[in-house]
């Protein structure tokens, strides 16, 4: 019954969302706020899930035949509640939704024209990842780059681009032109709170590095235009 494979996911959906938070309460948190408080599920996941919790105790609590719950949800909902159970044990990872590849990472020493490459189709990036003296992962914009530009414009000369350096032209970003450091096996919801906070400005892209760090490997890039891949990738 539809009812039966329901209760099942509630069930299998609790103790997940119960699972990650393991050391952050006393272990006596209700359905409702486990819900709530979860930050692995997005707004419409927890809205499903507190009308699924109502619909829940109304299956427990009416009268059964032969045992049997009376109350049948559609397959529908089933389904949708089944493959959320999938999506909190299996979180789809960035990586594997963008099929991401390691990226072309410059040096602060580069000249502007090797980012040009990068602007240009086939690729069409309007960022880069490159590394300062200090060997940090740092990021290139076409943004900077029109800042740069307008603030070296001259009349009669217009603007020499041929020897400057990345570190120059980076030098013109703005707080959303930031880069941020995360692990390889980042969550598709993860990257989103990432690159939609509200606390403060999101950055422009998550390079993902095998250590998490801004030293570490470089293995992929993710940016704000990636979202609705990422959006896409935890829909019921």
């Amino acid at each position: 019954m539809n009812a039966e494979r329901f209760l099942d996911a509630i069930v299998q959906v609790e103790e997940l969302l119960r699972q990650s938070e393991a050391g952050n309460t006393d272990g006596q948190l209700d359905l409702d706020s486990l819900i709530t408080r979860s930050k692995a599920l997005t707004p419409e996941h927890k809205r499903k899930l507190h009308n699924w919790r109502r619909l829940r105790n109304v299956i427990v609590h009416s009268s059964r035949l032969n045992s049997k719950p009376i109350a049948d949800p559609r397959e529908t909902e089933v389904i949708e509640l089944e493959r959320l159970v999938g999506i909190l044990r299996n979180p789809p990872r960035v990586s594997a939704v963008l099929d991401l590849v390691p990226p072309v990472v410059l040096r602060w020493d580069s000249e502007v024209s090797d980012f040009f490459s990068e602007l240009m189709p086939p690729k069409e990036f309007s960022q880069a990842p490159f590394t300062d003296q200090d060997g940090n992962y740092r990021l290139i914009t076409s943004n900077a780059v029109a800042r740069w530009a307008a603030s070296s414009y001259e009349v009669n000369s217009g603007v020499i681009l041929e020897k400057t350096q990345i570190a120059e032209v980076a030098g013109h970003s703005e707080e959303g032109d930031k880069l941020l450091c995360r692990r390889h096996d980042l969550t598709s919801q993860e990257a989103i709170d990432l690159l939609t906070t509200l606390k403060g400005i999101p950055p422009a892209a998550i390079l993902l590095t095998d250590t998490g760090h801004e030293r570490g490997k470089a293995m992929g890039l993710a940016v704000r235009a990636d979202l609705p891949s990422l959006y896409r990738s935890l829909q019921l």
